[in-house]
């Protein structure tokens, strides 16, 4: 073999199996939570997150997910394959989205954007909160497009971000070290990714 040609193998040796873990899907009764591969919900280069999980909300209230914190507009994308179940907008998750893994598996993305381009007037509705086409019963992949970062409802005043859960029959998880994971999994894959496209 080439000395050319190693690089090329040793990054492509590398890059096949991390696709394969990015869209590994959470389907498995028996996977035990701390082995969920997940595919990192947003842009892993332009997201920010701590452990936010349990801390203190107004109205003595507990934050049951992580904020993962992202440029507004940033596209959000599906964890696993699924269904949506749910499409909605209310007053504490703003726009939200829900989507059901099967095996008791949920994830829900809460905030998504609702203002018009350019704005914070809240006047976008659905078509800048949620990804075109996207309905209840639509199917996804792991890495569908499924909408948009945003502030809305309780977040609006704060620095845009997805409040994610992860939920396992009907009871919430924390998701953080899961999260950690799939965003250094991402990174990566866009790493290999770029030195794949020098090498080549």
């Amino acid at each position: 073999m080439s000395r050319r040609l190693l690089p090329l193998v040793l990054v492509l040796s590398v890059i096949a199996p991390l696709r394969a873990l990015a869209s590994d899907q959470v389907v498995s009764e028996e996977r035990p939570v701390e082995h969920i591969h997940l595919f990192f919900p947003q842009d892993p280069e332009l997201t920010w997150f701590i452990d936010s999980w349990g801390a203190s909300r107004s109205g003595g209230r507990s934050h049951i997910g992580v904020d993962l914190m992202a440029p507004k507009a940033s596209p959000v994308y599906s964890i696993a394959e699924g269904i949506v179940t749910r499409i909605g907008r209310g007053t504490s998750a703003g726009a939200f989205i829900i989507v059901n893994h099967g095996s008791g598996w949920e994830s829900r993305y809460m905030h998504p954007d609702i203002d018009e381009p350019g704005s914070s007037n809240g006047r976008g509705g659905f078509d800048t909160a949620i990804a075109p086409g996207l309905e209840v019963g639509s199917f996804v992949d792991a890495g569908t497009l499924i909408g948009f970062v945003g502030v809305s409802g309780n977040a609006r005043g704060s620095d845009p971000h997805t409040h994610f859960e992860l939920h396992r029959d009907g009871r919430a998880i924390d998701p953080y070290s899961i999260l950690v994971e799939a965003h250094e999994r991402a990174l990566m894959l866009v790493q290999w990714t770029r030195l794949a496209a020098i090498v080549d």
